[in-house]
């Protein structure tokens, strides 16, 4: 993953080229996976995604480093000691943030049924890909958030798409009805719980962007374990009561709440003072 450069170009203000690279990078792996599946059928093992992926995150890379005009293969300084801990620590916080959300079942699997699993397995895939569309309107807008003084303008414009896209997923339900078209896996109470999950994670979703603009690596780790601990007694709460798997989902989101609350008052008292 560190071959993949096109964050370079999120960074100064390229959002469009960004998001070309990463189309190609997708579009090279599920090429690539198709021509395996032709010739393998189902014989796919862990060293043949290994090199599918390195090579669509290669293409990625070299598409990036040509925008923006460096060599692709460098070989770089070992850091000083300060900034080496600065790095390590930034790296554990990001994994750390990255997988909150899919290792969010190991917590909760005890305490939920088989049928509880797969609604919220499929609850949850909708959820990440309007996740996912939330983090590309981020680096779209990211020189913006990293830059300006205040997040406001921008936290609106994040909800407003986000809402949109909730509508869009409304609307192809009510399509599908109207068509009489059976689509299980996209029921009215999935929407429901989805809906309520993303707009939970929009609330000041800039915020924890924003934070990296200090240039105060140990005020990230603030967010980030103030979650952990959210999500971890969060958990022991809902399981001690008679809860739905709704409600684990609900907890999911307000995850993503309270780091985006805790980022938000971390950037107003700081840049207050």
């Amino acid at each position: 993953m560190a071959l993949s450069g096109e964050y370079a170009l999120y960074a100064i203000g390229r959002p469009t080229v960004g998001a070309t690279a990463s189309f190609f990078r997708a579009a090279l792996f599920s090429l690539l996976m198709l021509v395996v599946v032709s010739v393998e059928k189902f014989n796919i093992n862990a060293a043949t995604l290994t090199i599918a992926w390195s090579i669509s995150f290669i293409l990625c890379g070299f598409i990036a480093s040509r925008q923006l005009n460096v060599k692709y293969f460098i070989c770089p300084g070992i850091p000083e000691k300060k900034a080496l801990k600065t790095i390590g620590l930034i790296a554990l916080l990001v994994f750390i943030y990255s997988n909150i959300k899919p290792a969010f079942i190991l917590f909760i699997s005890e305490y939920i049924t088989k049928e509880d699993s797969v609604y919220y397995f499929e609850a949850y895939k909708l959820y990440f890909i309007l996740f996912s569309v939330r983090r590309v309107i981020v680096q779209s807008l990211y020189k913006e958030i990293i830059t300006s003084k205040s997040t406001v303008k921008h936290d609106f414009i994040i909800m407003s798409l986000m809402i949109l896209s909730l509508l869009a997923l409304w609307l192809i339900r009510i399509l599908l009805d109207f068509f009489s078209i059976g689509f299980p896996g996209l029921t009215y109470e999935m929407l429901i719980d989805i809906s309520i999950m993303t707009l939970m994670s929009c609330v000041f979703s800039s915020s924890f962007t924003k934070l990296f603009s200090l240039r105060k690596d140990f005020l990230i780790v603030i967010p980030v374990v103030t979650s952990l601990i959210f999500i971890y007694t969060g958990v022991q709460f809902v399981s001690g009561i008679d809860s739905t798997v709704s409600n684990y989902l609900y907890l999911l989101g307000a995850t993503e709440l309270v780091l985006s609350i805790t980022s938000f008052f971390i950037l107003k008292q700081t840049l207050v003072k």
